[in-house]
């Protein structure tokens, strides 16, 4: 695979004040004479002390040393970064002490910030995996839906514009539909890799077929060109593969967690202990998708704390 890092134009950087902090529209980090250009900016889910309403996003820009925060206006449970960078996905957190929060979706975008449940999403009854689309208009889950008459298991396509939810993979019972434990979706919206038993499922959603293509993988992500999978070693939960999304064939080995493409393609984003971190603060670090090289993002340095890492468009900061 050849480098992009000649081919990368720099754009300039602009100053956008949010909350009282100024922060880089445009991040660069330079390194090893290449410039990272990515107006996108890594960030954290963080629920704060429990039960205080500090829930928020924690935004560090790749220059300087100045992280960012933008509250959310309730606690979440499981977060998805949207591709687009500016919205979130997400099951309702716990407000108070022995509630039950609705089981609905939501959507969250920013600048401002609005809340809207998301239609039908109400009516699954459990949801083992769900990934949305390039595009977001729709979102494939895995589970347990109700429809109107009775309970169906399997792998559902729910349109956010129509409202429209239909079965795109039968399961021969519940149990089955369980044990898709994780799920990505291609670009063009047309299959996904489901984890599935320790396995890599190729799911042709307008065929509803499926076959295992893969073994011995607990986490997987497509990239958002289609051209790469990502997929974490069952055996090695520190180690990623870096796959051809045609092929399957192994093309790079990742160490740490699972990582997380950014919106170009270009980079993966892992987070990880450093010295001299406390037991409960990682740092964010970039791996170069052609060269293989890493780069720490230095405005993260032992303040990630959280496994729900994305990237968020930098122009989701108020005005």
């Amino acid at each position: 695979m050849g480098s992009h890092g000649a081919g990368i134009m720099t754009r300039s950087q602009a100053a956008l004040a949010g909350l009282g902090i100024t922060v880089v529209l445009f991040s660069q980090v330079r390194r090893r004479d290449q410039v990272f250009d990515i107006g996108y900016v890594p960030a954290v889910y963080s629920v704060g002390p429990a039960f205080q309403g500090m829930q928020r996003l924690i935004v560090f820009p790749l220059t300087g040393k100045a992280e960012t925060s933008v509250p959310l206006p309730s606690p979440l449970g499981t977060v998805i970064f949207g591709p687009s960078g500016r919205t979130l996905y997400a099951s309702a957190g716990l407000q108070s002490p022995g509630e039950r929060p609705s089981s609905a979706l939501l959507k969250i975008q920013f600048n401002p910030i609005r809340v809207n449940t998301i239609p039908l999403s109400e009516n699954f009854r459990f949801r083992s995996a769900e990934a949305v689309s390039k595009r977001e208009d729709k979102m494939v889950v895995a589970g347990q839906y109700w429809d109107g008459a009775q309970l169906v298991c399997g792998v559902f396509l729910l349109e956010f514009d129509t409202a429209n939810v239909h079965q795109a993979l039968a399961t021969k019972d519940c149990d089955d539909a369980k044990s898709r434990t994780g799920i990505t979706l291609s670009p063009d919206g047309t299959k996904a890799i489901a984890i599935y038993r320790h396995s890599l499922e190729l799911i042709e959603l307008t065929k509803s077929t499926s076959k295992i293509v893969a073994k011995g993988f607990w986490k997987a992500a497509w990239s958002p060109d289609g051209k790469w999978l990502t997929a974490a070693d069952d055996h090695a939960p520190e180690k990623t593969f870096v796959l051809d999304a045609g092929t399957f064939e192994r093309i790079r080995t990742v160490d740490g967690p699972p990582p997380v493409w950014s919106p170009d393609s270009r980079y993966l984003l892992t987070s990880g202990w450093q010295f001299p971190c406390g037991p409960y603060g990682y740092t964010f670090e970039l791996t170069d998708i052609e060269t293989g090289k890493r780069s720490t993002v230095e405005s993260s340095k032992c303040k990630v704390v959280g496994n729900q890492i994305g990237w968020v468009d930098a122009g989701i900061l108020p005005n």
